[in-house]
């Protein structure tokens, strides 16, 4: 039981770190167009060196930040939160 555990465990991180990589190769291409279009990799291979590069970006981010100590995030999420606030203020703050 253990062992189907840590193997659906593995297997979603998996996933979900090549899916946000993806997500992190589209926000890099709007910054700069000509990322996507770097490749060094044959077309049989069927991903591209940005794609590869976008997966091992995000995989040190997270990797990185799930080490942080947890007062480090939490004050991180707290600025973003009051940013957000000050950003989008509530309807009835203005009546």
């Amino acid at each position: 039981m253990i062992f189907l555990r840590s193997t659906v465990a593995l297997m979603w991180t998996a996933i979900s770190v090549v899916q946000a990589g993806g997500f992190l190769e589209n926000m890099i291409s709007a910054i700069w167009p000509r990322f996507q279009h770097w490749n060094h990799l044959p077309a049989s291979a069927n991903i591209t060196s940005a794609g590869i590069l976008s997966v091992v970006l995000y995989w040190c981010i997270q990797t990185y930040v799930s080490m942080l100590p947890i007062r480090y995030v939490s004050r991180i999420a707290r600025v973003i939160l009051d940013d957000l606030i000050n950003v989008f203020p509530s309807q009835k703050a203005s009546m």
